[in-house]
């Protein structure tokens, strides 16, 4: 535990995107602390690469930040800032570490929760909306670096809160709560037709998804 203490110690001084998030995310973060907070999971994906392990709990405490400024009325299990806020995290992962990174640490994320009671249709449904919206946010972020590759000065957080924010709109997140409740059914994550695929934003600079 001590070797990877020192490890991300040291990895703290380099950014690792040119995004720049990671080295402005990861200033002031207790190692010690967000070890911690990780289910085995989490510490198994971490031990394979500690280097991104760095900034993943960074990257999920700017989409807890985007989506509480964005739905400060909501609660945050099943609601439209629950959805925001898994999406946000895992385009932001994918910009920084990488669309397979960020896949390895929500699937651990979710599949190591401690509170998931299998069988039990309330932990199944959060699971699957958590799972859904995971997916889409990893597009997101693969829209973002290709935009990138067009216009490299685009801003990665006002473009994702942007994407994340007319994916909301359009139905193509799941929420479970409120009166406007996107039920699961209602948002495939993986669309079998070409004329179903789907846009985070509209525009074509910024990507297909």
């Amino acid at each position: 535990m001590r070797r990877f203490g020192f490890i991300l110690a040291i990895l703290f001084f380099f950014p690792m995107h040119s995004s720049g998030l990671p080295s402005a995310m990861a200033n002031g973060l207790d190692l010690k602390s967000e070890w911690q907070k990780l289910n085995p999971e989490e510490r198994k994906v971490f031990r394979s690469n500690p280097f991104h392990g760095v900034f993943v709990s960074s990257c999920a405490t700017l989409a807890r930040e985007q989506s509480q400024s964005q739905f400060p009325q909501e609660k945050d299990e099943g609601s439209l800032r629950d959805a925001f806020r898994h999406t946000y995290w895992n385009a932001i992962m994918t910009i920084t570490i990488g669309a397979k990174s960020a896949k390895a640490w929500s699937d651990a994320h979710e599949y190591g929760d401690p509170d998931f009671r299998a069988g039990d249709s309330k932990s199944e449904i959060r699971r699957a909306m958590d799972l859904a919206n995971n997916a889409y946010g990893i597009r997101i972020g693969i829209a973002f670096v290709r935009a990138r590759a067009k216009n490299f000065f685009i801003d990665p957080q006002n473009w994702v809160h942007e994407a994340v924010l007319k994916s909301l709109e359009r139905g193509k997140l799941v929420f479970t709560t409120g009166p406007n409740e996107h039920a699961l059914e209602l948002a495939p994550t993986r669309p079998e037709r070409e004329e179903d695929r789907v846009h985070a934003i509209g525009d074509e600079d910024h990507g297909r998804l």
